[in-house]
C-alpha cells in the first residue's frame, strides 16, 4: 500500500510542478531499497546471524516509520478522495477497448515484473546459477539496485527531454536484454552488470 499512496502522492506533486517528478520520487524510494540492498551484502559478507540482522532492522523500520508519519503535513491524501465518482458502469468497459491503454498496462505489468522478479529471485538465481557465496549474489542485486535508482533519480529529466514514449521504448530495450543475458549467459562476469539494465 505505501507504493500506492507514493504514486498518488507523486501524480498530483507532478500535477502541481507541471514536470516530471515521479520518476525522482520513485528514486528516493529506491534510495532506501539500495540501503538495505547493501546493508544485507555487508551483513552477509560478516556473517551476521539472520535474528541478529532482522532484529536490527525491525528496529531501524520502526522508529524510521514513527518519524516519518510524524512529518507528514496533515491533509496529505485528503484532496484525491474529495474527487466526484461517474455513478453507473455506462463508461467504465469502453477505455478497454483503447489499444493505448492495454498497451499501457501490458508494459507496465511487464516492467513490474522483471523488477518484481529482480527483487525476488536474482541473488538466489545468481548463487545458485553461477556457483557463487551469498555475498556474491547480494552484491549484484546491489548492482542492479544502484542502476535502477540512477535511472529513476534521472528518469524525470529523460521523460521531458525526450518525451514518455521515447523514454519507455529506450528504457525497455535494455531491461529485456539485461534479463535475457543473466539469464542465458552462463557467465557471471557477463551476467552481473547485465544484472543491472
Amino acid at each position: 500500500m505505501c507504493e500506492v499512496a507514493l504514486n498518488v502522492e507523486g501524480a498530483a506533486i507532478e500535477k502541481r510542478m507541471g514536470r516530471s517528478f515521479l520518476p525522482s520520487l520513485r528514486g528516493a524510494f529506491s534510495l532506501g531499497t539500495l540501503a538495505g540492498a547493501g546493508l544485507g551484502a555487508v551483513a552477509e559478507l560478516l556473517d551476521v546471524p539472520v535474528p541478529v540482522h532482522l532484529g536490527v532492522l525491525a528496529v531501524v523500520v520502526l522508529v524510521t516509520s514513527v518519524s516519518v508519519v510524524a512529518l507528514l503535513p496533515p491533509a496529505t491524501g485528503r484532496e484525491a478522495g474529495r474527487t466526484r465518482r461517474r455513478s453507473g458502469t455506462s463508461g467504465g468497459l469502453t477505455i478497454w477497448r483503447d489499444t493505448r491503454i492495454v498497451l499501457l498496462g501490458l508494459i507496465a505489468l511487464g516492467m513490474a515484473f522483471a523488477e518484481g522478479s529482480a527483487n525476488d529471485w536474482l541473488p538466489l538465481g545468481i548463487v545458485d546459477g553461477y556457483g557463487v557465496g551469498s555475498a556474491t549474489g547480494a552484491a549484484v542485486y546491489v548492482v542492479f539496485v544502484a542502476a535502477m535508482t540512477s535511472g529513476r533519480l534521472l528518469g524525470g529529466r529523460v521523460v521531458d527531454r525526450y518525451g514518455r514514449s521515447a523514454t519507455v521504448h529506450w528504457s525497455a530495450a535494455p531491461a529485456v536484454a539485461g534479463v535475457l543475458i543473466v539469464i542465458l549467459a552462463g557467465n557471471l562476469v557477463l551476467a552481473a552488470p547485465r544484472a543491472a539494465r
